[in-house]
């Protein structure tokens, strides 16, 4: 048996929603984040925020393809600590979501 586990679910880029197999327009530019057990699906949706239960996810879990949608938006700073004041709660679930890591749980 491989080392590499198949992903159980993964948040797809085309219906910005967790779901259980990619779609047919998947790519690879798109680089949605799997997940690689059940317990790793259902910490991620425990830290979506009421409000956004039925909202399509955040564009930034593809940072690959926040620059496509949004070309204007200013990089994110390096500096924590001006970064933890002037973010957004959205961007905050977000980093909480990827720093969580998706791809290895």
């Amino acid at each position: 048996m491989s080392d590499t586990a198949l992903p159980v679910a993964l948040c797809c880029y085309k219906n910005r929603a967790v779901v259980t197999n990619r779609c047919d327009l998947c790519r690879a530019e798109y680089a949605c984040p799997e997940f690689k057990s059940k317990e790793a699906v259902l910490q991620f949706n425990a830290m979506i925020p009421p409000s956004m239960l039925l909202a399509p996810l955040p564009i930034e879990l593809w940072p690959g393809m926040c620059a496509e949608i949004a070309p204007g938006l200013p990089p994110r700073s390096t500096d924590p600590a001006s970064y933890e004041s002037t973010e957004s709660p959205v961007r905050r679930f977000v980093s909480a979501l990827i720093g969580g890591d998706p791809h290895t749980t």
